[in-house]
């Protein structure tokens, strides 16, 4: 009997393969921005960018809220990256979280700083159609990076992941989008964006149990 079972224990361990150690690189975060940079260009020369381009790039409310959106994108990609891998220590969400509380008090400044904060120039369906198209590849290919790691963080891997999409979605609508008010901004940008990324927290929790 105990030496069958010694005989049981030395066929597993013959069987036992080295476990794979999963490295992300530079190439992997630099793949991931380049397809969202390229979904924004694919939009903007659809769409065309829009008629006050020129003016609004002398505003600085513009260039942060733009600036702001670039960074928050990167942090997403590198968080979702990191924290996919349990053996590290990674303080990248810290980063993310504080972008995007930045750029939330940065849309309450704009708010309480303008002159007609509530003027509504009418709907924005379009706006959220392109957000919704231009996150989709960059969140793909990230989710699809991600997969190859034993994600531990599930819920938050989702939300980076969305994040990343999302941010090159928005940064897409500032520049084609003609409506700078506020309340536009906030009802058909920052609003649908919400929604988009706490169903889809949800979705890839799902799918990341099964992977």
């Amino acid at each position: 009997m105990k030496e069958n079972t010694k005989n049981l224990i030395q066929k597993l361990v013959d069987q036992l393969k080295p476990v794979k150690v999963v490295k992300y690189s530079l190439v992997d975060f630099i793949k991931v921005v380049m397809v969202g940079l390229l979904s924004v260009l694919a939009a903007v020369l659809i769409l065309g960018l829009r008629k006050d381009f020129n003016q609004q790039l002398l505003s600085t409310r513009f260039i942060a809220e733009n600036l702001l959106l670039l960074v928050l994108g990167l942090a997403a990609i590198y968080s979702a990256l990191s924290l996919s891998i349990p053996s590290i220590d990674d303080k990248s969400k810290m980063t993310l979280f504080f972008t995007i509380t930045t750029f939330l008090v940065l849309i309450i400044f704009s708010i309480l700083t303008e002159t007609n904060p509530f003027v509504y120039l009418g709907h924005g369906l379009s706006c959220v159609s392109e957000i919704l198209a231009i996150s989709v590849l960059p969140a793909a290919i990230l989710f699809f990076i991600i997969r190859r790691a034993a994600s531990l963080k599930r819920d938050l891997i989702g939300f980076c992941v969305l994040v990343c999409g999302i941010s090159f979605g928005l940064f897409g609508a500032q520049l084609t989008c003609a409506d700078s008010t506020p309340l536009h901004i906030i009802i058909w940008h920052i609003f649908p964006s919400i929604l988009i990324m706490v169903a889809g927290v949800f979705i890839a929790k799902i799918i990341l149990k099964k992977v």
